[in-house]
């Protein structure tokens, strides 16, 4: 009488097996591809060839990318964005907004703060839709750890969206780092507003930020000014 149970229980070993080895490729061929944030889409078609159009992407630092038509997502970064009315370019937009992203949250925090946030604080979901007028928003959801932030993003061009995106992530930035009590708004503007270079109408409460955070940089530097600025706002 043969024994089907013994027979069964070999051939569901061999498929785990099978399985554990297919995965280990795919994560080393993964693993060996490199992607460069200053260069996003010339790297996105590059692994484009061996992924297809749904991406998923690993680079040296072991974070992973899944990307879709108006989605992208690693696991700090969620982003939604409006349909230009392309798959190819819907794509591409959600790409980009998501490389954009994670390079300004670890560029930010280095410059600002002197180390990377950990990984998993400080997530951030970015909605980007297109409008008539360029505006941003950012909520921190008021946690004790700040662990989850929303960015709502609308563009008159996408030309705006790197120094939009840039200065709604200073927010999300300096609201992880500094949870409780959270920085005063002019600190928090000053840094966003000196992050995206863009010009200010003289006077307004943007400009007066600006002008107040470069002068304390101008003196302490980047890793110096935040907490400089805010003994000067205690003292005030």
């Amino acid at each position: 009488m043969i024994d089907y149970t013994h027979r069964n229980r070999r051939i569901a070993v061999a498929a785990i097996v099978a399985c554990l080895v297919l995965l280990v490729i795919v994560l080393r061929t993964a693993n060996s591809q490199e992607i460069s944030l200053g260069h996003e889409m010339t790297e996105l078609q590059k692994i484009e060839r061996v992924y297809g159009k749904r991406l998923l992407i690993w680079n040296k630092s072991q974070w992973s990318i899944v990307s879709a038509p108006r989605f992208a997502k690693s696991d700090t970064i969620t982003v939604f964005t409006a349909s230009l009315g392309d798959r190819e370019r819907d794509r591409e937009l959600a790409t980009k907004t998501l490389l954009l992203a994670e390079r300004y949250r670890k560029q930010i925090a280095i410059d600002w703060l002197g180390r990377e946030l950990p990984r998993r604080r400080g997530k951030v979901t970015v909605n980007v839709a297109l409008g008539h007028e360029t505006r941003g928003l950012t909520w921190a959801i008021d946690t004790p750890l700040r662990e989850y932030h929303v960015i709502y993003l609308t563009l008159a061009s996408l030309d705006d969206l790197e120094p939009a995106l840039a200065h709604e992530m200073v927010h999300c930035v300096l609201a992880t780092a500094y949870a409780r009590p959270r920085l005063p708004r002019w600190i928090e503007e000053g840094v966003a507003c000196l992050v995206d270079r863009l010009p200010r109408p003289p006077g307004s409460e943007h400009a007066r930020a600006r002008c107040r955070m470069e002068q304390i940089v101008l003196q302490h530097g980047k890793r110096g000014a935040i907490e400089e600025a805010r003994r000067n706002d205690q003292a005030d």
